[in-house]
Formats: C-alpha cells, sequence, structure tokens
C-alpha cells in the first residue's frame, strides 16, 4: 500500500520493492502443509476468533504508550509558550509513509476479520508483528501533539527508561517461580518417596512440572487426555490434541484418560479449582480425598470403586 502511494505521486515503480514482495507468496506455499496439518485444530480452537478480541489488543497496544505520553504532554501543556505555527514552513511530503505506518496499524483488524471467515481462531500474538506500527502512529502523533519539541521528547526518553529499568530491575530480587504450576510444585514437595503416580490435570501445569520438578517426582507425573471431556466442560480441545500429537515425539506420560484410571485404581491427583477431574471422578464413583489444607486443594487421594479394583 506504501508503494502504490509513493507510485501515485511519482509515477514510477520501484522494481525493487516489488520483487521483494514477491517471495510472500513463495512462502504461503511453503507453509501450506502446515496449514492443512493444523486444520483439525481450528474446529474446537480454545481462542476462538470473536469481536471482543480485537478492541482488547489495540488497547493493550496503546494504553502502555499512552499513560507515558501523560507526563511530559502535562508538562507541554502548562509551561509552553512556542508558537503552534513554529513548524508550518518545515512540512514534507510522507504520503507513502503514513499510508505505510497506517497500514500496520490496521493489519489487526484486517486479519481479524480474515480469521472469521478462515481459521476461526485468533490470539493477540498472531498479529504483535503490527505494534511497531502502531507505536510509529503514537509518537507520530504525539509530536503532532507537541509541536516537534526536542525537550518532551528528551523528557519522554528519560521517564520511559526510568521506568523500564524499575520494572525490570525488581526480577534481580525475585526468586524464579514457574508460571503456572509453582504453587502446585510447592504441594508436591511435601509427597513422601514412592511409586504412587500423579495425575496432572492440567496441561500447561503438567509441561511445566515434567521439566522443573525434582527427579523423585518427576517420573511419576501423568497428563490424562481426553478431547472429549475437554469439549463438555471447557469448550476446546487444542490441549487434548497437542498433547496426543507431543505423546508420538517425547518420553512423558500422556496417557489416555481411561487407560489411566484401568491401569491406575489408586493414585495422586493435581488439579486446580478450574479442572474438572475432582468432581468427574465423584459423580464417576471415585472415592476423592483432598490430601492437603489449601484452600482450595490442590492434591487428592483417588481410588477406585471396589468393583473396578
Amino acid at each position: 500500500l506504501a508503494e502504490m502511494a509513493r507510485w501515485k505521486t511519482s509515477r514510477k515503480l520501484d522494481w525493487g520493492v516489488l520483487v521483494a514482495a514477491v517471495p510472500v507468496l513463495l512462502v504461503l506455499g511453503l507453509h501450506h502443509p502446515f496449514i492443512v496439518a493444523a486444520a483439525p485444530f481450528q474446529k474446537h480452537f480454545w481462542s476462538p476468533a470473536v469481536w471482543q478480541r480485537l478492541p482488547a489488543f489495540f488497547y493493550k497496544s496503546h494504553e502502555g504508550r499512552l499513560n507515558f505520553c501523560v507526563f511530559p504532554a502535562g508538562l507541554l501543556a502548562i509551561f509552553s509558550v512556542i508558537s503552534d505555527d513554529r513548524h508550518k514552513n518545515h512540512s514534507i511530503q510522507i504520503s507513502p509513509v503514513w499510508t505505510g505506518v497506517g497500514a500496520f496499524s490496521l493489519m489487526p483488524l484486517c486479519v481479524y476479520i480474515l480469521s472469521i471467515y478462515t481459521t476461526h481462531a485468533f490470539v493477540s500474538r498472531y498479529v504483535i508483528w503490527a505494534v511497531p506500527g502502531i507505536a510509529v502512529l503514537l509518537v507520530a502523533l504525539f509530536c503532532k501533539v507537541v509541536r516537534a519539541q526536542a525537550a518532551v521528547g528528551v523528557g519522554l526518553l528519560g521517564l520511559m527508561v526510568t521506568i523500564t529499568a524499575l520494572s525490570e530491575a525488581r526480577y534481580l530480587h525475585m526468586h524464579p517461580v514457574l508460571l503456572d504450576g509453582e504453587a502446585m510444585r510447592q504441594a508436591l514437595a511435601s509427597l513422601p518417596d514412592d511409586s504412587e503416580p500423579i495425575v496432572v490435570g492440567d496441561a500447561h501445569m503438567f509441561m511445566e512440572l515434567s521439566y522443573y520438578e525434582t527427579p523423585r517426582l518427576r517420573d511419576r507425573l501423568i497428563c490424562p487426555v481426553s478431547a472429549d471431556l475437554d469439549l463438555r466442560y471447557f469448550g476446546f480441545d487444542t490441549d487434548a490434541l497437542l498433547m496426543t500429537a507431543l505423546s508420538h515425539h517425547s518420553n512423558l506420560q500422556i496417557v489416555d484418560y481411561d487407560a489411566v484410571l484401568a491401569t491406575h485404581p489408586r493414585f495422586i491427583l493435581a488439579a486446580r479449582q478450574k479442572d474438572y477431574l475432582p468432581w468427574y471422578l465423584v459423580t464417576a464413583g471415585y472415592r476423592v480425598v483432598p490430601i492437603n489444607s489449601s484452600m482450595p486443594p490442590l492434591l487428592y487421594e483417588v481410588e477406585a470403586p471396589t468393583g473396578k479394583q
């Protein structure tokens, strides 16, 4: 689009830019097998393309940067005495640049609409590459508002560097923890050393514990997989499909849900409040007893009904 705007003003094609755009079609062709292979994951995806996700993306992309602009803009409004016509004689025709920046800023909308009618799946990281365009647009608009005063730019840069340094420095004093499974890791640490299997109900938590748990517990972890139950209780089967595929390419204990129950009449269940397994097992006749005092409980002792042992 930027090249079209440039061509409209210059009446001359830039063959280098056009040649650089051609490989895009080649890249799509190379990805076609992966697109076909991913088709089963699109039917019941964990993050469907619903309109509510698009405003959230733009808000998250703008909100932090706009907050940075409040302080220097406020100082300018209070103390500035520079005339608004200071830069009237220095205007430059940059139509192609503005076209490109505007196109980048609107690409999330285009990708979202495309997702609605094709993959039906949308996650903010799919269009994270559009954030630089949004940032450039915000900076340009802010520059226009403050009449391109260098003092404001320096003040904004200093504010951003200070806030960024403070926000990152706090991690130097923090003990590293697991993103999803930290509370579960601490709960599992109290278990005795034995061979009783530990069934982890959440796939994300299972992956973290499988790599970061101590060896004495790591080999006991089992991830039960059931696409039907996930669809019934969560409305998506993405985790079940991913874990099933992973089971063929790793030595992790990723096992079909029914096979887990058939093989282990007694086991420890590690589950969070959002997981359906504790209550589902109770309705199936299993004895499910919390074995820790946390609220809500994280670990359960599960025992099959007498007739299934």
